[in-house]
């Protein structure tokens, strides 16, 4: 039987891998680079490809190109036959590779500048042989050496060396050794080439998966299966045939055949579970000859998780509950407000809100490691709400809102200003200093999840100067006087306004944001030297302003201006008004 050593420099010997013209390798060293290795060298470029961000070669793009991807896409059985190669190279350290673009050396051009970089090849004694093709064209090709700091060598399509900037895109090469007691194949195909033995399925037909292959896909698009089809005597491919496992399917499963010569199908979305997806494809020749099932290989399809199943109980606040498969986060809502979304596996959300008696409708979906949401999974519940004791609300207006209700065997007591739940009590009073104007207020005494609701009240709050304090304190200091000759108080507001221009428009479209800058500013005096200080301990606090005409902010006192006579300590200050959300969270 013919191995390696007996074959002349030049044969060329295919290789199942790539396209037909990617299959070539040539003989272009026996027993010289290697002792007891014969180089194989691709007859022709693989592909384009920049040498990488500097004109070293290890670990450039280059390098990563050859070692990695085209290394990988070898039959395992080739792979685990190649020998490490250590050669040296202009610039770096010596290097270690089982696949390589060749030196300046190797390519028969001598030494790089006085470096060896490992041997001069025995094929590689003209330029004639050195022209290597891309889709039939001569194209230059990349070696592996340094020109200089910023050059690097190639092959010009004419064969003869030259330089070129590592940004630009040149034929990639691949060389690899094998031991020259490899064995071949007894015949030859119709051109001539040999084979390696035990490459090729039932030593006619080699079929090699090419994608999807160590990737994520989609289940919800058209997903596209491709494999490389390689005959022995050159007969066209005639019929394939896909299979494949799932998580719904352990064992085998067909997926795709026809009478084809294509080596690509499409599979319709929703074809796959999400998870793990293994695929295999064998291919028949002319001559009705069946390879050998292909190595599988596997993909990680990408679906969003089933329909969550949802359960909601009847009380005031429902406990909400769901089963699904997949969960690393959920969202709940109620009414088509939703109410919690959480990073969790759990499968179970109390409401907080109070809700109204009647039918609502609960809804939750979750998402899976993909970041996939599923569909909303919806219960449909009614809310029976058994109140307690009545409560009868009353109310005074004036500088505050006092309210006082009726004792009641409730535990809790949420007092509500505007329908905006503002506080909670234990008592049977509560005094409300942070509003101005007209308001309604009402209480919610609870007991567990049921509740009672008192009547509703309006109360108008008024004072008849300014006033400050700091928030929470609520220590109010009357703004009585002012050195302003006209009114104390300013305002100032600022809404951000962006503008576009569009094709076929003359003018710009006006983009207003919703976020509003607004500043008050305002004078005020004291004769009494502890209200000074007293208003000087405010600065940087934030507080409440609230006057006669209406007019409340809540914010920081930023800044002010300080002037002081014989009579007065006088102050121009500002409070940019901030979002003071007084809605407080039910136990």
């Amino acid at each position: 039987m013919a191995t390696l050593a007996d074959l002349p420099l030049g044969a060329i010997i295919l290789i199942p891998v790539g396209t037909e013209e990617n299959r070539q390798c040539e003989v272009a060293d026996k027993n010289n680079l290697v002792s007891g290795g014969t180089v194989l060298v691709y007859k022709n470029a693989y592909e384009e490809s920049e040498f990488g961000n500097s004109t070293l070669y290890p670990d450039g793009t280059l390098d990563n190109l050859i070692k990695n991807t085209i290394f990988n896409s070898f039959p395992q059985t080739l792979r685990e036959k190649m020998i490490d190669v250590t050669f040296a190279l202009k610039g770096s350290n010596s290097i270690t590779r089982k696949m390589f673009a060749l030196t300046y050396t190797m390519a028969g051009f001598g030494n790089n500048s006085g470096v060896a970089e490992g041997k001069a090849l025995q094929y590689y004694t003209s330029n004639v042989r050195r022209i290597k093709k891309k889709e039939g064209a001569s194209t230059s090709w990349w070696l592996s050496s340094q020109f200089s700091s910023d050059r690097a060598w190639l092959v010009n399509a004419d064969g003869a060396a030259s330089d070129y900037r590592p940004s630009g895109t040149r034929g990639v090469v691949p060389a690899f050794v094998i031991p020259q007691s490899t064995q071949l194949e007894d015949d030859q195909n119709q051109y001539g080439n040999y084979f390696i033995k035990g490459l090729l399925p039932n030593d006619k037909i080699t079929v090699t998966t090419v994608k999807p292959k160590n990737t994520y896909a989609g289940s919800w698009d058209t997903i596209n299966f491709e494999w490389t089809y390689a005959s022995r005597e050159g007969l066209a491919q005639k019929k394939y045939e896909l299979q494949y496992k799932d998580t719904s399917h352990t064992d085998w499963t067909a997926l795709a055949s026809a009478e084809s010569a294509n080596t690509n199908v499409n599979i319709p979305p929703n074809t796959f579970a999400a998870g793990i997806v293994k695929w295999r494809v064998r291919c028949t020749n002319a001559n009705n000859q069946v390879s050998a099932w292909s190595e599988e290989a596997s993909f990680t399809a990408q679906g969003k998780p089933p329909t969550p199943t949802v359960y909601a109980t009847s009380s005031p606040r429902p406990v909400i509950t769901w089963t699904g498969e997949g969960q690393l986060a959920y969202q709940v809502k109620v009414d088509d407000a939703v109410l919690r979304t959480a990073y969790s596996t759990d499968g179970q959300y109390k409401v907080k809100e109070y809700l109204n008696d009647g039918a609502h409708i609960a809804a939750v979906r979750i998402q899976n490691e993909y970041g996939l949401w599923s569909d909303w999974g919806t219960a449909e519940f009614t809310v029976a709400n058994t109140p307690g004791a009545p409560i009868t609300l009353f109310a005074a207006g004036g500088e505050k809102a006092a309210l006082a209700w009726t004792e009641t065997d409730h535990k809790t007591y949420y007092i509500y200003r505007d329908d905006i739940p503002i506080a909670k009590t234990t008592a049977h009073t509560y005094s409300d200093q942070m509003a101005i104007g007209t308001h309604k207020y009402k209480v919610r005494g609870v007991a567990g999840d049921s509740y009672s609701m008192s009547n509703e009240v309006t109360v108008t709050l008024s004072v008849d100067a300014p006033e400050i304090a700091a928030l929470g304190e609520m220590q109010w200091l009357r703004l009585e006087y002012s050195t302003a000759q006209n009114s104390p108080l300013g305002v100032s507001a600022y809404q951000d306004v962006a503008y576009q221009f569009y094709a076929g428009r003359r003018y710009p479209v006006a983009e207003t944001s919703q976020q509003i800058t607004k500043t008050y500013s305002f004078n005020v005096a004291f004769g009494d030297a502890a209200q000074a200080a007293a208003f000087e301990g405010l600065l940087g606090k934030t507080v409440v302003y609230r006057d006669q005409h209406g007019c409340l902010c809540t914010g920081p006192l930023m800044a002010y201006e300080l002037s002081v006579d014989q009579f007065f300590s006088a102050f121009s200050c500002s409070i940019q008004q901030t979002d003071n959300n007084e809605r407080i969270e039910y136990d």
